[in-house]
């Protein structure tokens, strides 16, 4: 089965690469600049075949209960580029990256490009909420 994945444009990989700078397998932060802006939250999930898997997300408290908005998978390349597969918080789940117990994978190609659409997005909002550079070199 061929597939493809949309990338994150580089700005988005380079806030992407410094959330998860030293993060293996089972590890997870906090990153915060206090900046007054929500943390954002990293965990290193696990490895596949397609490479390196993640959750950034950000939380907040409703009646004592943590909520995500929004938390997002996303699977770093052998080649260091970054493509999301799933998206959710509070009110939805959507899945672009489907991996069944044959090991084979499913792919909505039309919905994982809107993710890394949604991601590039997310990630110049929280570039600039956590003063994290974009540009190569600055």
């Amino acid at each position: 089965m061929t597939f493809k994945l949309s990338c994150v444009n580089g700005a988005a990989k380079r806030v992407l690469d410094e959330l998860v700078e030293g993060l293996d397998v089972g590890d997870s932060k906090k990153f915060d600049r206090g900046m007054g802006y929500m943390a954002m939250h990293v965990e290193c999930l696990q490895k596949s075949g397609l490479g390196v898997h993640f959750s950034i997300a950000h939380y907040y408290e409703q009646n004592g209960d943590l909520c995500q908005d929004p938390d997002v998978t996303l699977v770093r390349r052998a080649d260091g580029s970054w493509s999301p597969i799933s998206f959710q918080n509070s009110i939805a789940y959507r899945v672009a990256v489907t991996f069944h117990e044959d090991g084979t994978i499913e792919v909505d190609e039309r919905e994982q490009k809107e993710l890394s659409r949604f991601v590039n997005h997310w990630m110049k909002n929280v570039s600039e909420q956590q003063a994290i550079p974009t540009r190569r070199g600055r």
